[in-house]
């Protein structure tokens, strides 16, 4: 019973799926059984990054990336594009590139908006990964991080 609950429930927000509903009525996340047809509007940004968050929650990075970019391409000035691509290559991150493209994004988001906190934490979380890449720079890196979490 517990499982159909879940199942029921926005995997981002928690807020409960209507029958049938194609995207969250909390956080507009799409339910995890919508796909976002992108063929009838294809320079639509916000559906781009929607179904790439999607894709994130269910597990596809490289899926979740390649949407995330087309978002960015279409609107570039979208803090939370930004914000979700970095913590996206922060969840894939496998080499010392992806840290620093994540890094990237979070700087990006820091000169959209100062004062976000996520773009701080994930600037932080990024530098770390960065130095576990790093070795020989660990301790400048380290000390970088605790910068963005004062």
């Amino acid at each position: 019973m517990l499982f159909l609950l879940l199942l029921l429930d926005c995997v981002l927000c928690g807020e409960p799926l209507r029958d049938g509903a194609r995207f969250c009525t909390g956080c507009g996340a799409p339910s995890p059984d919508a796909e976002v047809d992108l063929d009838k509007e294809p320079a639509d940004a916000r559906a781009w990054f929607l179904r790439g968050r999607a894709r994130a929650v269910k597990g596809d990075p490289a899926g979740a990336k390649g949407d995330l970019n087309r978002a960015i391409e279409i609107d570039p000035f979208q803090a939370e594009f930004l914000l979700t691509r970095g913590r996206v290559r922060l969840l894939d991150c496998a080499a010392e590139s992806d840290a620093r493209a994540a890094i990237e994004d979070f700087a990006q988001v820091l000169r959209l908006d100062p004062k976000s906190v996520g773009a701080r934490s994930g600037r932080a979380d990024a530098l770390v990964r960065l130095a576990e890449f790093r070795f020989e720079e660990r301790g400048p890196l380290l000390r970088a991080a605790l910068l963005y979490i004062e």
